[in-house]
């Protein structure tokens, strides 16, 4: 177990995957390291920001072996006490907020490869090609919420670890694939299911 101490207004959490830190930090365009200043316009921030606990000494935050820490700062509420007090985040919490970023990180995995109508309508031959290919969709993605700090890794490892990465993200999309086929199959026959009953 990790023990971190937080300043006031701040609190610690902690994720199980590099990708979902990565994704959390471009969700609130914070840079890698950073402290993560949570907006409650923003559904992670809102419910990050709602399962807190208060206390009026620095409490010790407890971080599981092999989670990732990431320092937030808490937002401005009329009602709360987050700037009198200190913030932390119990063990049962820090679950809880995985689950919720997972689940939110899963539907924005998603939409991205999957609900392509803006990519259907750009006009992509100004920047020199004829059309956007799953590879480009694949690198987009991982650029865009910075999987890894490339600038801090050797040559070799940046390739490696960027290959592992895609080939991670590759089976997520087929396994994401097979699901929404269950998940729309499922609909489709209760939707039959009601219907036929109405009709009966």
């Amino acid at each position: 177990m990790q023990k971190i101490v937080a300043k006031a207004n701040q609190a610690v959490i902690a994720l199980k995957d590099r990708e979902l830190v990565a994704f959390l930090y471009s969700q609130f365009k914070t840079s890698p390291g950073d402290t993560v200043k949570l907006s409650r316009k923003n559904m992670i921030g809102r419910f990050i920001f709602s399962t807190r606990s208060i206390s009026q000494k620095p409490p010790e935050q407890n971080i599981p072996d092999g989670w990732y820490p990431v320092v937030v700062e808490l937002p401005k509420s009329e009602f709360s006490h987050n700037e009198r007090y200190f913030n932390f985040y119990s063990l049962e919490r820090i679950e809880m907020i995985q689950d919720f970023v997972k689940a939110h990180f899963d539907l924005y995995f998603h939409t991205y490869f999957f609900d392509t109508t803006d990519i259907a309508t750009f006009d992509c031959s100004e920047y020199g090609v004829s059309e956007f290919t799953r590879q480009m969709l694949v690198d987009s993605f991982v650029a865009g919420i910075n999987v890894f700090d490339f600038e801090s890794l050797p040559e070799t490892i940046k390739k490696r670890d960027y290959r592992k990465e895609l080939n991670m993200i590759r089976k997520k999309r087929r396994k994401f694939l097979e699901k929404d086929v269950v998940f729309r199959k499922s609909i489709y026959e209760k939707r039959l299911s009601d219907m036929k009953s109405i009709l009966q």
